[in-house]
């Protein structure tokens, strides 16, 4: 719902989509290789898609200020 307040409908809901396929796709690969999900991997996944989620945003943002030059 944040994504979608400060990012604008269709880029909160790529960066939402972008976001559910990742956590979806690390559990599957988790599953897969028979890794258990534990405080320290759980806490890794956590880390790992905020620096997902801010590297998009800012990524996004970039586009858009060279489309408005």
């Amino acid at each position: 719902l944040g994504l979608l307040l400060s990012m604008g409908g269709k880029r909160g809901a790529l960066m939402g989509l972008v976001l559910l396929i990742t956590i979806l796709g690390s559990f599957v690969m988790l599953a897969i290789h028979g890794i258990e999900l534990q405080k320290i991997s759980l806490g890794a996944l956590f880390i790992a898609l905020g620096m997902l989620v801010d590297n998009a945003i800012l990524v996004t943002e970039g586009m858009l200020i060279g489309l408005k030059r």
